[in-house]
């Protein structure tokens, strides 16, 4: 995913990766994959690791290789969201003149990941938070939010955003709002999709950010 930092203009610092790094990124998103294709098809509380391991024609202690538990493969979903980012670049999806428009092209890729069904999804979420630590912030979240924080400077030096907050700030803001937004619309709050609620939020947010 260092593409995605390295387009935007921000330091990855990570090196070269080997066939080896790459063999196992390859098996891990593989499982990944197959595990977000059996959560699509059913409650993910009744797929087992086992089943997981057979989509993805690996072994189950391969499974127990990458994650630990069913939780942690939850948690890991945001891989696939930052690779759908990534494409979504390399496509010329994300294209938007305005740091806000890039941002919203952005999260409406990234929300066609957690589920089409609010309560798969929120299964999906409730397992992952399970394996969050206090002070923890995976990478894919770091990645993300280094993609915002970039944006939002990029707004702001144009004039487009406030500059009265530094762009970590603002870019946390946005991060909060998206993940607010997938657990209303995961509780059955609000109806249609999860790519509209969050647009519908981002713009409300965008209306408070933007330059008076």
């Amino acid at each position: 995913m260092t593409i995605v930092l390295r387009e935007l203009g921000v330091e990855a610092g990570v090196p070269k990766e080997g066939r080896r790094e790459r063999r196992a990124r390859e098996t891990r998103r593989k499982i990944l994959l197959a595990a977000l294709e059996l959560f699509s098809e059913r409650d993910p509380d009744a797929v087992t690791v086992e089943e997981i391991a057979a989509r993805a024609d690996v072994a189950r202690g391969t499974v127990f290789n990458y994650f630990a538990s069913k939780d942690s493969i939850c948690h890991a979903m945001g891989e696939l969201q930052i690779e759908a980012l990534q494409d979504a670049i390399d496509e010329g999806q994300i294209s938007g003149p305005t740091a806000g428009e890039k941002i919203a092209q952005a999260m409406r890729v990234m929300a066609t990941f957690p589920s089409r069904d609010p309560q798969r999804c929120r299964t999906m979420l409730i397992r992952a938070l399970a394996t969050l630590q206090p002070g923890e912030l995976p990478e894919h979240r770091m990645q993300w939010f280094r993609v915002l924080e970039n944006w939002v400077r990029e707004g702001q030096e144009s004039g487009e955003l406030r500059s009265d907050a530094p762009p970590c700030e603002l870019a946390g803001f946005v991060m909060g709002l998206q993940l607010q937004a997938t657990l209303l619309w995961a509780c059955g709050f609000v109806d249609g999709s999860l790519g509209d609620h969050q647009a519908r939020i981002l713009q409300l947010a965008l209306d408070g950010l933007t330059t008076r």
